[in-house]
């Protein structure tokens, strides 16, 4: 595993050294080159009221894609046994759905800790950050986050880019907002070593929140993470990242961290099979800094994901901006998220725009579908404007809150992206 690590990070460091919230963008010469898209047509809004659970049935579409019951059937569905995974989904769990939510970076810089304390009275409290997106991540049966950097080791400092240590009252927050599990695998997961490795990971079991892509042991590394919705329907969740700003784990501690080489994800992902898990997800650090185009490497890494029976959905983080959305085998790929909390140089507006997935999976005969795949606008707030918030872009034009300018450049600029590569069966929420 230690030798493919140090492959990929040779041959990605060059041009992603930097990556998680350089102040520019890293060297186009270098870097993976972006896949090309063509530009979707501006999308209609028909607003509604805010998104609760009541009311998320009822919603309007805002695209006029439309929605396909069941994914396309592929060849890698049909071949169960390709990749060693004798059966996909229990039939225990027919007839039953699944709704998920996933998002981008959690990036806490400086100006976040201002914003907590300045929340906290004097201590820490992240959560009134997450604003008016708290509610659709407390709605979704399952949620997952993207925990960027590490807390900061009991004793020691707090530090921001380039080299994060944050407060541990961010896994606090992460907890009362309503994620279930983070992935936890980016190129920062070793900034404060292996003890900031493993502080974060007690800071997410205080607060029972799982996570997947990093590991305080070999045994914890190689224990398929694995969460239950209330009606029994269960999420196996596959983290990795493209390598560690050029350094790797000590060699005896190669499985504290997990990389993205597909057969690796793909391993693990019918591990979570195997275990019980009726749906998987894997969520890949990959891409290129502040590029809205999926990079060659990403585009490969879908394909051969999407087409093992194991995995039924690919998201992706790191590029601190919005990509787009893709059906590939028949299955949803989001090639990236954008950030969910961070304050990256104002000159860099696509920075504070990201989006939510929401997606709806089925279980039928023993396999599963998307019936459902929506994505949610977001804009971070700046620290400029105030308290740190995160807003909701629909709901808070539909409520008259905010921005209205701002609030309609970011749907308009995540729509666009989102749709550029002509996804099918993709709304907007």
């Amino acid at each position: 595993m230690l030798v493919r690590r140090k492959r990929l990070i040779v041959a990605l460091a060059t041009g992603l050294m930097v990556c998680g919230c350089a102040s520019t963008p890293p060297d186009d010469v270098t870097a993976p080159a972006p896949v090309s898209s063509t530009s979707a047509p501006a999308v209609s809004r028909a607003r509604t009221s805010p998104v609760s659970r009541a009311s998320a049935s009822a919603r309007t579409p805002k695209t006029a894609a439309p929605v396909s019951p069941k994914a396309s059937p592929s060849a890698a569905q049909s071949a169960s046994t390709k990749h060693g995974v004798a059966k996909t989904v229990s039939h225990k769990t027919d007839g039953k759905n699944l709704t998920v939510t996933v998002s981008g970076d959690l990036l806490w810089h400086g100006p976040t800790w201002q914003t907590a304390k300045r929340d906290g009275k004097g201590g820490y409290d992240f959560a009134p950050i997450f604003g008016t997106v708290a509610p659709i991540i407390r709605d979704a049966d399952l949620s997952i986050c993207h925990e960027e950097v590490p807390v900061a080791p009991k004793g020691t400092r707090y530090t921001s880019y380039p080299e994060f240590g944050v407060p541990t009252e961010s896994a606090q927050a992460i907890a009362d907002v309503g994620f279930d599990a983070c992935s936890t695998a980016s190129n920062h997961s070793f900034d404060r070593g292996f003890a900031g490795l493993k502080a974060t990971l007690d800071a997410m079991d205080a607060k029972h929140v799982r996570h997947s892509g990093t590991a305080r042991t070999e045994k914890e590394a190689q224990t398929p993470v694995i969460l239950t919705a209330s009606n029994g329907v269960k999420l196996g969740l596959v983290s990795g990242a493209y390598g560690l700003n050029g350094s790797t784990p000590p060699e005896n501690q190669s499985w504290a961290w997990s990389d993205i080489e597909a057969d690796h994800l793909i391993k693990r992902a019918e591990a979570a099979k195997k275990a019980g898990a009726d749906i998987v997800i894997v969520a890949m650090h990959s891409g290129l800094e502040y590029h809205h185009e999926p990079t060659e490497q990403q585009v490969q890494l879908a394909e051969k994901l999407t087409a093992s029976p194991a995995v039924d959905m690919v998201y992706c983080h790191h590029s601190h901006v919005v990509e787009p959305w893709a059906r590939i085998n028949g299955k949803i790929v989001m090639y990236g998220m954008g950030n969910l909390v961070a304050q990256q140089p104002p000159d860099m507006p696509r920075t504070y725009e990201g989006v939510i997935g929401r997606v709806t999976f089925s279980m039928n005969s023993g396999k599963v579908s998307t019936t459902k795949a929506e994505y949610i606008p977001i804009l971070i707030g700046s620290k400029k404007d105030g308290p740190i918030r995160i807003h909701a872009v629909h709901n808070e034009l539909t409520s008259g809150h905010g921005k209205e300018t701002r609030l309609e450049e970011a749907e308009r600029e995540v729509s666009k992206t989102v749709l550029s590569l002509g996804v099918q069966g993709v709304t907007e929420a």
